[in-house]
């Protein structure tokens, strides 16, 4: 049982060549500007190796020589005032601060964003008011305000409200985020640049880094790849976690056995096989921030046990084998630790607080407006929230892809699969073996609906018949097989027969995994022997293989060579919808159902909610098998869990209910993480009433549980009702402060 609780709001179901022009260089279309096809291309390369950038976007040699040099000037923070509930804030900014190469490269800022045209249109801008934070810091010790970091909160990130307590690591990942965006639009936007030269911002030069993921068949030995960017490394503390080391080696040092139910399908056998799933750190950052997974159960509690935490350390142990850009050891040393004093265990109420190192080796405790002198060993025995490591020597710079590097990449990727040559007659032949394989196998996934079929007349000469019994004669003229198709395209195979009522056109229709036995359309454009004028013939029919079409006297067969010199084609169209969902492709649709969820789970894992509920949305636009799959509610699930981080709580308790509304497919620990998250929606908009009714039946699913007891004793308390009571409407003030003089229901 403790596995199945052990996470409740997590989503764990499942050589030198940096160029100093970097900034300038983002401009032309070869220097990381991507068509879609060159985004596949990367999408592909990606799976291979870690695709270097097409170019820097900010220069990679500022922030070396920052990590590396030794600044000289004063570090002496000032205080910042609470302007209410603006701790969290402050004890960030205080940390950030701290950052050398972050602060560094803002000395320069104007060279890379233009603040007089943000000043000129008196937007909210925010990395315009963070260079104004550091400049106000720098000028004087004196306690000064945040600014419009906080009074214009909700502009850094949707989810924050003015005047509420909010999360600091939240604060941190959403400002970096903004700042990072903002950049992006400087040098022309997102869309200009392939994900890869994306970070390639001063952001990801500071924090960013890659961990590597491996999934190794143990039947023929495969491993596939795959790589994350992430600002930061996230650690769970529950459990017999005491140390940061330890969290480390649990999520980095250890592997995963993929067995029995949970086999994994090798892209290299086709088959469900037994694997091993393990996670290194393939590139480490400059700054590295490590937030401890304090509120693993939800905002319900807080999980208050010391950890301890080294004041420095290497992150040699948890690298993979071939991770690039080490020029020399990962080695860190300790200059910020972010602490939540909470009242209570809890997770709503508290005080945020810094203690940070000055460049003199002296600590200071940075409280709200007021700065007092601090030491390291006061600062090692905190119940430490967020850790901050900088880099003793800064890693290398990320080579520049070189021109041509997808192309030799895609023919080593070939290669290595056993891909035939270039030559027009082996394509050939692998094409007429793939449609060969796909004819022999419609018929299993494909289900007869109809056992006759009407043909509608839509032209002059198309006349209406039954199916006809075909008799297979060697008046067989030929077979037409269209070249490979592309991906969600149907193919078909061609053949014209005779029977006892005249020509026949025999289509075998191979559809997409997407598309099952449903109600599709094919319509058949061809010439007439008398015209030159085209007829269409349309048979809006179900499927059934294969599917025979009468064609009229005066129309040319299709089959023959002049078929494609005539222009004539033939369409097979089908509606994209829930009711044409059915077996998946497991190299088309499965894959990105599960590319996207595998995507959603990291950006959820590093903070980054709004990118994870994006990305499950996405992931349930490829859902697979019946839509109410085990899968699908668990993506459901997770993207409650992403909403409720965005304080999204409607979005958030629409999703739980969907899952909670199919017990069966969700399965106990689906449905009872459904049941947490939306008592926790439901705590968020002020009904108490209807978050301990879904407590109590997370209960009623875990009657033995003692932490479910616990937590849901703790949440009926007086205390905490008053917390959510405070942040209800009148309408529900009164009600629940009416309920609360009811007696609690005796739990099982």
């Amino acid at each position: 049982m403790a596995s199945i609780l052990g996470s409740w709001f997590g989503v764990g179901d499942d050589v030198e060549s940096d160029s100093e022009s970097g900034g300038s260089g983002a401009g032309s279309e070869s220097d990381g500007a991507t068509t879609p096809r060159a985004r596949r291309d990367a999408e592909e390369a990606e799976q291979r190796a870690l695709l270097p950038p097409a170019t820097t976007l900010h220069s990679y040699e500022d922030v070396r020589r920052a990590v590396n040099g030794n600044r000289s000037e004063e570090d002496y923070p000032s205080g910042l005032t609470n302007g209410g509930n603006t701790c969290f804030a402050a004890a960030a900014l205080q940390c950030l601060r701290r950052a050398t190469p972050l602060t560094a490269w803002f000395d320069d800022v104007d060279t890379f964003h233009d603040a007089k045209r943000c000043a000129e249109t008196r937007r909210f801008c925010v990395v315009c008011e963070y260079a104004r934070h550091l400049e106000r810091a720098r000028e004087s010790r004196d306690a000064h305000s945040i600014g419009r970091l906080t009074k214009d909160i909700s502009k850094v990130a949707k989810q924050f409200r003015r005047g509420r307590q909010e999360d600091s690591h939240e604060f941190i990942t959403a400002l970096l985020d903004a700042m990072h965006v903002m950049f992006l639009k400087d040098l022309g936007g997102e869309k200009k640049f392939d994900l890869r030269t994306q970070e390639t911002t001063v952001i990801y030069h500071v924090f960013g880094g890659y961990t590597l993921g491996t999934v190794k068949c143990l039947e023929c030995g495969y491993v596939s790849k795959s790589f994350q960017s992430t600002l930061d490394i996230p650690l769970e503390v529950t459990g017999k976690i005491t140390s940061i080391e330890e969290a480390l080696r649990e999520n980095f040092c250890s592997e995963e056995l993929l067995q029995g139910s949970n086999k994994y399908k090798c892209s290299k056998c086709k088959a469900l096989v037994r694997a091993k799933k393990g996670t290194k750190i393939h590139v480490s950052p400059n700054i590295l921030t490590i937030p401890l997974k304090r509120y693993s159960t939800g905002r319900f509690s807080k999980i208050t046990k010391y950890v301890t935490y080294p004041a420095t350390f290497s992150l040699v142990e948890f690298m993979s084998d071939d991770a690039p850009y080490e020029e020399s050891a990962p080695e860190y040393e300790l200059f910020g630790v972010l602490v939540h004093q909470d009242f209570y265990a809890s997770a709503h109420a508290g005080h945020y607080v810094a203690y940070v190192k000055l460049r003199d080796d002296s600590w200071v405790l940075c409280n709200d407006n007021r700065i007092s002198p601090s030491s390291e060993k006061e600062a090692m025995k905190q119940k430490a929230y967020i850790l901050f490591y900088e880099r003793s020597r800064a890693r290398g710079a990320p080579p520049i892809r070189p021109p041509g590097y997808l192309e030799e990449l895609k023919l080593a990727r070939d290669a290595e699969r056993g891909a035939p040559a270039t030559r027009q007659d082996d394509e050939l032949a692998a094409r007429e073996q793939m449609l060969d394989q796909s004819t022999s196998s419609t018929a299993e996934r494909l289900v007869s609906k109809l056992d006759s079929m009407t043909l509608s007349e839509s032209a002059q000469g198309a006349v209406s018949s039954p199916r006809a019994t075909l008799t297979p004669s060697a008046s067989i003229r030929r077979v037409v097989r269209p070249d490979v198709p592309t991906s969600g395209q149907p193919t078909y195979i061609m053949e014209t027969v005779r029977t006892e009522k005249g020509r026949e056109l025999r289509v075998s229709v191979t559809l997409p995994g997407c598309v099952t036995a449903r109600e599709f359309e094919v319509e058949l454009t061809t010439r007439t022997k008398s015209s030159p004028s085209c007829l269409v013939i349309k048979a809006p029919t179900l499927y059934t293989d294969p599917l025979e079409i009468s064609l009229p006297d005066n129309v040319d067969d299709p089959t023959k060579s002049s078929f494609i010199k005539n222009s004539s084609k033939l369409n097979v169209r089908f509606p994209i919808h829930e009711a044409n969902m059915g077996t998946p492709n497991l190299d088309d649709h499965m894959n990105s159902f599960e590319r996207h969820r595998a995507a959603g789970n990291g950006a959820f894992d590093s903070g980054r909610f709004i990118e994870a509920s994006e990305e499950y949305t996405q992931a349930l636009q490829f859902s697979i098998e019946k839509s109410e799959a085990h899968d699908v509610c668990v993506v459901r699930a997770n993207r409650a869990a992403a909403f409720c981080k965005r304080q999204k709580w409607q979005e958030a308790m629409e999703d739980c209910s969907w899952v909670i509304a199919r017990p069966l497919e969700a399965g106990p620990v689906c449905l009872a993480k459904s049941l947490f998250r939306r008592a926790f929606a439901h705590e968020g908009i002020g009904d108490a009433e209807s978050a301990i009714r879904d407590l109590r039946a997370a209960e009623k699913l875990c009657p033995n549980d003692a932490f479910i007891k616990n937590h849901l004793r703790n949440y009926e308390s007086p205390y905490h009702l008053a917390v959510v009571l405070n942040r209800a409407s009148k309408e529900t003030l009164a009600r629940q402060k009416q309920f609360r003089r009811f007696k609690p229901e005796t739990r099982v």
